[in-house]
């Protein structure tokens, strides 16, 4: 007995999205009842639902898209093996970083970096959340390894994944550096933090699921459909 789940690229890409203006709409919501309505808890659902909070329903959600990422990179870096395709290693090596973002997302290791390098280089202005001192250079570091192997994809491909990389860290290093210039000198218990929260947020969301998308069409026409199949083990003759 077996059976087999066929997944449609565009209509994952279509649920995310509607999850995406759910969680955004969502949180903006939140803030909202907090600034203007003074309603800062209604039950817990306001930091269940802010994306600026950690822990919560959007953390899980892109904790899970990072992970699908991951996961779908290892599917094409092990048809790239088979293959003995040239930039099989890329593939899989681009698969354990993704791994590892999804894992920060939920844990927010990087955040532990805050402290001792804010007190260590006396760090303020755009770079009071000092973590994007070193996801800068990460970013980086990667960018130029992966340079290569980014030339050699097919076009469409190329484009979505440099949009959705820009966009993605747009949000998680550009915003984030204005959002601590503007807490050192403000605070961020404030409508106006909130909002450039939300934008962080969402241009990293939005990046995730670009890059989903592009995936799931690489796969779709470079690879072939997908196709997740389960067997039973055969039985053994008595």
């Amino acid at each position: 007995m077996s059976s087999t789940i066929t997944l449609s690229p565009r209509r994952i890409t279509r649920v995310l999205f509607i999850l995406v203006v759910f969680l955004t709409l969502a949180s903006l919501a939140t803030q909202y009842s907090t600034y203007y309505l003074g309603y800062d808890w209604v039950f817990g659902m306001v930091p269940k639902f802010y994306l600026g909070k950690e822990a919560n329903v959007p953390t899980w959600y892109q904790s899970s898209t990072i992970f699908l990422a991951a996961a779908l990179l290892a599917l094409i870096a092990a048809a790239k093996h088979r293959t003995q395709d040239l930039f099989a290693a890329h593939w899989k090596w681009l698969a354990i970083i993704f791994l590892l973002l999804s894992l920060d997302e939920a844990a927010a290791f990087h955040e532990l970096t805050i402290q001792p390098l804010r007190e260590a280089f006396h760090l303020s202005g755009i770079f009071y959340w000092a973590w994007v001192i070193p996801g800068f250079a990460f970013a980086l570091i990667v960018f130029l390894f992966y340079i290569r192997f980014l030339v050699h994809l097919p076009p469409p491909t190329r484009w979505r994944f440099l949009i959705a990389g820009g966009l993605y860290l747009a949000g998680a290093l550009g915003v984030e550096s204005l959002e601590g210039r503007y807490a050192e000198q403000h605070g961020y218990e404030n409508w106006t933090y909130s909002l450039m929260v939300q934008c962080e947020e969402f241009a990293e969301m939005s990046g995730i699921l670009i890059f989903l998308d592009s995936l799931l069409r690489y796969l779709e026409s470079h690879v072939g459909p997908i196709t997740l199949s389960f067997s039973e083990p055969p039985q053994n003759p008595s």
